[in-house]
Parts: C-alpha cells; structure tokens; sequence
C-alpha cells in the first residue's frame, strides 16, 4: 500500500496532495508558534519598554520636577509672606504710631501765636505845664534888676518839675508840655545857637508830650479841646514864665523892651471851659506876683484854687524858682 502510493504515477498527485496540507499544517503551526512566541515576547518588550518608559521620563520629568517645585516652592513661600505681611502692616500698634506722627509734626511746625498786644489805656486825667519865653540880653543887659541871664530858666525849671511828678503818674499818663516857641527863637537868633532842638532833647529824655504855642489863644484852645475833657480833665496846671498880677506875659522884654505883647491876661481866663479842669485840680503860678490878683480871678472861674506869689520868685540859682521879695509868700 505504501508502495503503490509511492510508485502509482496517477496517485502521484494523489500522495502529493496530502503532502501539501501537512506543510500548510506545519507553516501553520510554526506561524502559530512564532506568533506564540511573539506574543509571549511583546509583553516582555512591553514590559520592558513599559520599566524602560519610565525611566526616560524620570529624566525628563526630574528636570521639570526640580523647576516645578522651585516655583511651586518661591510662590508659596512668598504667597504666604505677602499674606502675612499685609495683617502685620495693618496690625492696630502700627495704625496708632502714624497717626501720632502726622498729629505730632504739625505741632512742631506750628509757630507759638504772638504775644497779646498790650491793652491800650485811655488816660483818665492830664498833667499840663506851659512855659514862657526869655527876654532877649539886648533889652535887659543895662538894667540894674537884670532879666534872664540864663536862657533855660523857665525851661530848666519845668524839667525839676517833671522829676518831681513822674512818680505820680498812671499808667498811660504823660505830662504835656506847651513851650512859647517865639520867645526861643528870638533869643537862638541873639545867641547864634540854636535852641529848639536842645528843649526837644530835654522833652524826650523827660519822656513828656512837647508842643509848641506861637499865641495865647493857642494855650485856651488846647485847655478846652486839647483831649476830650469829660473824660480827660486837667488835674494839674503850673506855669514858669514872667508875670505880673494880672497876666501870664509868655513874651516879655522879647519882642518891646519891658512889655509883652503875647500874654493871657485875667479877662481871657473865662474863656477856658469851667469843665477844663477837673473840680479837684490842683494850679500854680511859679512866676511874679500871681498871688496879688491872678489866683483870686481863677479861683472864681473854676471853683479850684491856684496858688501864686505875693512879690518876686528868682530863678537865678537853677531848678524851680524861689521868693526873693521881703514880704514874699505863696498863696491860694
């Protein structure tokens, strides 16, 4: 049997046939085997490349990991810093201390307000003193009972006054002054020297109000209206200068030898307001022979006395004048 399906030409194909399919069995099979095998190798490969995946994006990813975490590291740190740092700022210590500053600064720099002015006071009384003029040399230098060697004599005589009453004064007062300006010109002009300017010296260091007359209606006015007299009255006048009994002679033996041609005689006395003066005034005639007949006409108009010299006063020995008459004596 086996030899006829080896030698039996028309089974040839017969026996060959069977041949075929054996093969296409084995190719089968070594495919199936070799898939097999494939197979059981993939997952090795794919295991190795699965352990073999890792290990390259361990390098890629350790790359990433250490920038990442640097970043994911600075913002935390620094999220936290700032979130930390914004309560600390606004923490209430910190609120209180910058208002201390900005209230204290300004305090610094404020200047200290100025100091109060000083209240002004109104003077409620006045002190007056008028002084006459010299007679000139050329009048007088002959004569026996000569006049006014002296220029200064009723001036030097007004300033002893002012030391005396100073102290008497209030606060705000100031003694005024009426000097007979004529009468120091004529002998500035005599002397060659000028006068004027000495007097006012001697004002201002007495620290009194100076001011100059030309007229004796120029004396009344000031009496009257020099300040308002219902708040303001006289409480002293004295006078230095030449007199005689019945008038103030401001310019004697200056402008005619002998004789005066400004004066304020007893008829002009009603023309000062009664209220010049205050009911408590205190007056004084320092020149001749008031006493006789000028201090009765003033006491009458005002009501006050003044007191004046019976005789002569001399004002040759310097400071306020004395009697120089026998019988001499002051009264009211």
């Amino acid at each position: 049997m086996k030899d006829d399906l080896l030698d039996n030409p028309k089974n040839s194909f017969l026996i060959e046939q069977p041949a075929k399919p054996m093969r296409s069995s084995l190719s089968l099979s070594f495919l199936s085997l070799t898939l097999i095998v494939l197979m059981a190798v993939r997952p090795v490969s794919a295991q190795n490349t699965e352990s073999t995946a890792p290990a390259t994006p361990t390098t890629t990813t350790t790359e990433p990991a250490q920038t990442a975490p640097t970043t994911e590291s600075t913002t935390a740190t620094q999220t936290p810093a700032a979130t930390e740092s914004a309560p600390a700022t606004s923490e209430p210590p910190t609120t209180t201390t910058a208002p201390a500053q900005t209230e204290t600064a300004p305090v610094r720099n404020v200047p200290a307000p100025p100091p109060a002015p000083a209240p002004v006071i109104t003077p409620t009384r006045e002190f007056v003193i008028v002084s006459g003029g010299p007679a000139l040399r050329y009048y007088e230098h002959e004569k026996k009972a000569s006049h006014d060697k002296y220029w200064g004599n009723f001036i030097d005589a007004a300033v002893t006054r002012f030391n005396q009453l100073q102290p008497q004064l209030q606060p705000g007062e100031k003694i005024t002054w009426l000097v007979f300006r004529p009468g120091y010109v004529e002998r500035s002009a005599e002397m060659v020297t000028e006068l004027l300017p000495v007097i006012m010296e001697k004002a201002n260091k007495a620290n009194v109000n100076l001011l100059w007359f030309d007229r004796s209606v120029q004396v009344v006015n000031y009496l009257n209206h020099g300040k308002d007299r219902k708040t303001t009255p006289v409480v002293l006048f004295e006078y230095f200068g030449h007199s005689n009994k019945a008038c103030f002679l401001f310019d004697y033996s200056n402008d005619i030898d002998g004789m005066s041609t400004t004066n304020l005689h007893v008829r002009d006395i009603s023309d000062i307001n009664k209220t010049a003066l205050a009911p408590t005034a205190r007056s004084k005639s320092w020149g001749c022979h008031s006493g006789e007949l000028y201090s009765e006409v003033w006491k009458k108009h005002f009501g006050t006395p003044m007191e004046g010299a019976i005789g002569k006063t001399d004002y040759s020995h310097g400071g306020l004048p004395f009697l120089s008459s026998d019988q001499g004596r002051w009264t009211q």
